[in-house]
């Protein structure tokens, strides 16, 4: 029963490990040839010259003249092709004569050596952050550029229309995130009904930076009504939400392939393992689709709150948006919960504080793993070893428990009474071999989600062939060396009861194969989790004698 028990745990506890890693599955757009690009005009290049200081961008556009009922990733890329483009310590961003992101690389992040790039440019879309307004499109057209050194921003005035959109950046320094303004200006002498003004994010590379790895999953997020969710692509685009898979309940939208989220929206972010994209407003929203579009890539749609603005008036919203790392540090600025992309609790947060001051003072990331878990053995060594002797005491027993069970077969209630007397008699607790284990299990896995969501990790050597510890082992050295360690553990630790012995037997093959694929981050910390694990039951067992 003690065995069982503790079997019963530790499986219990595998599904919440391996839930995050093997859930989404890999998308895989289309690949599409983009045309050769004119090349960027130096003139409408800028740098921040001071981190001290802000970059703002002013984008007018008006509605086109006549324009037809087509969607916003439709229209033909007939525009003028001088671009902006946005360069700070952290980012480099470019901006299209739509006013949309039509370019975004991180300068801190790599990827086959070249930049991470997170906003990628597809033939046929504008970008993310276009703007549609009651069906058609809005973008800019006949424009003129003024580089102003002085005030730090540049202004795009398409002249003066009776309908304007503005569209306002402003980058930061020193941050991955930055203001989206839009103003829609009224310059008619009646009432505007400003219906279905929405902003679209789609064309990005999230998911596409790793591809083929773990890394590479990818999955839309929104938090509605105080908790986070995810909606799962399930294949000819059709979607779900991740909860309604637990719950049982089927969604309007299932059946339409998109997702329609009305009322208390407060983000909705694209992710993978390491990077994310959030659209953060800062007002109330209508509603928010998602949907996959006529290329087949992700996109999701936010539509703004109808307005009526009232003559030579206007209609302002701002969004925060943010491109780059899954660091906790980073997404808790934006507020309003977006830190919960991390998928790091409390105990994760400090356990991740702890491998990077470890880092900091070997300057190796694996090493710093091997001690860190040599560290969390030293401090949980005395719930382990209470729990082993526990184990002994009841191990002890097992013969006058099978008496017992013999003795007692046909009577339930006896054989209990009895049982009870023979825990007291002994000074056993069935429990206590079970309790220190999982007071353990939040710290397990705590340690494996904040190994699994450290970014820290991405490119990051250890030795030998191991120059990516957020890669899988090329040659599944470490998986091996885990179900062998795992073996050792199992003969230690001998079971009486045959069907037990076979399940046992077998969990070493199925842990190995499960392992393939995970990161060599991960595989070192159970690898050294297990040694220091059978070292322990040598030393109590030698204690005994």
């Amino acid at each position: 029963m003690q065995k069982r028990m503790i079997l019963a745990i530790f499986l219990s506890a595998l599904v919440l490990f391996f839930y995050n890693h093997y859930y989404f599955q890999y998308i895989s757009p289309k690949k599409i040839s983009p045309k050769k690009e004119t090349a960027l005009s130096t003139k409408n290049t800028k740098e921040i010259p001071s981190p001290e200081k802000t970059t703002t961008f002013l984008l007018k556009g008006k509605k086109i003249v006549s324009p037809q009922e087509i969607p916003i990733l439709d229209i033909p890329l007939n525009i003028p092709p001088e671009k902006l483009t946005v360069k700070t310590n952290l980012i480099e961003a470019k901006i299209s004569p739509y006013g949309n992101i039509y370019s975004f690389e991180l300068n801190k992040y790599l990827a086959n050596h070249d930049k991470v790039l997170l906003v990628k440019k597809i033939e046929g879309f504008t970008g993310p952050l276009s703007t549609t307004f009651q069906t058609k499109s809005l973008v800019l057209k006949d424009f003129n550029s003024i580089n102003n050194y002085e005030k730090e921003f540049i202004y795009l005035d398409p002249g003066n229309p009776e309908i304007k959109l503005i569209k306002r950046y402003v980058f930061y320094p020193e941050k991955y995130s930055f203001d989206l303004c839009l103003t829609l200006q009224n310059n008619t002498s009646s009432n505007l009904q400003a219906n279905n003004l929405a902003l679209s994010w789609n064309s990005s590379n999230v998911g596409l930076i790793d591809k083929g790895t773990q890394a590479g999953k990818i999955f839309q997020s929104y938090f509605k009504n105080g908790k986070m969710d995810e909606v799962k692509y399930k294949g000819e685009g059709f979607l779900e939400k991740v909860s309604a898979m637990f719950t049982g309940q089927k969604e309007d939208w299932e059946e339409t392939k998109t997702c329609q989220l009305l009322n208390n929206i407060s983000w909705v972010a694209e992710s993978d393992q390491y990077f994310t994209s959030v659209i953060v407003p800062e007002g109330e929203v209508n509603k928010v689709v998602f949907n996959k579009d006529i290329k087949n890539k992700m996109s999701a749609s936010i539509y703004l709150n109808d307005k009526i603005i009232s003559p030579h008036g206007d209609f302002n919203f701002k969004f925060k948006i943010y491109l780059g790392p899954k660091k906790f540090e980073e997404l808790k600025t934006l507020s309003k919960n977006v830190e919960d992309l991390s998928g790091l609790n409390s105990i994760a947060l400090i356990l991740l504080w702890a491998l990077k001051s470890l880092y900091k003072w070997c300057h190796n990331y694996g090493v710093a793993i091997i001690l860190l878990t040599i560290l969390i053995k030293i401090i949980l060594y005395p719930l382990t070893a209470k729990g082993l002797k526990s184990m002994k005491e009841m191990s002890k027993i097992q013969p006058k428990l099978a008496e017992l069970k013999e003795k007692y077969k046909g009577n339930k209630e006896k054989f209990n009474q009895e049982l009870m007397l023979l825990y007291k008699k002994h000074k056993v607790n069935p429990l206590g071999g079970c309790l220190p284990l999982i007071l353990q299990i939040p710290v397990f896995y705590a340690l494996f989600n904040a190994l699994n969501a450290a970014i820290e990790l991405r490119n990051a050597k250890f030795i030998f062939w191991w120059q990516d510890l957020s890669q899988k082992d090329p040659y599944y050295i470490l998986p091996i060396l885990m179900g062998a360690t795992m073996i050792i553990q199992q003969k230690m630790t001998p079971t009486t009861d045959p069907t037990q012995a076979k399940i046992m037997l077998w969990m070493p093959v199925v842990f190995t194969v499960m392992f393939l694929n995970f990161p060599a981050g991960l595989m070192l910390y159970w690898i050294v989790q297990n040694i220091l694990s059978i070292g322990q039951q040598y030393l109590i067992m030698r204690s005994e004698k």
